[in-house]
């Protein structure tokens, strides 16, 4: 995983409901998950199934205080196992993404968004 300083794209604490198919699934079926942050290349996301470095997902989101969802094709470009301890123990995995493909409204908007709040997020 690459250090905040390697980073081409600042990052944004994004914490909203995320529905997602993996592509390379025999049978791509459509979960719910989290997304955990957010950069104009893609999206950390968290997952309670396996995927692999490569496999490609679609995923769809909303950015407040918008009526239609993002969209957007996006590839696995790391892994890392999270274990939740509670009374049920169980495990999940962050995953960061790379859009492939999304629309240049949505990546526009995802823009827009996180400009507007990653002054708010540095400075409670």
């Amino acid at each position: 995983m690459r250090s905040a300083e390697e980073r081409k794209f600042p990052r944004l604490s994004f914490d909203v409901e995320l529905k997602y198919e993996v592509l390379d699934s025999p049978s791509p079926e459509t979960r719910d998950s989290r997304v955990k942050d957010i950069s104009a290349n893609g999206l950390c996301i968290i997952l309670f199934e396996t995927v692999r470095i490569g496999d490609l997902l679609k995923l769809e989101f909303f950015l407040p205080q918008q009526d239609n969802p993002i969209v957007a094709k996006c590839k696995v470009v790391w892994v890392s196992q999270l274990t939740i301890i509670s009374t049920d123990s169980y495990v999940s995995f962050s995953c960061g993404v790379e859009f492939v493909d999304i629309s240049a409204h949505d990546l526009e908007s995802i823009n827009r968004h996180i400009m507007f709040n990653i002054g708010n997020q540095e400075n409670p």
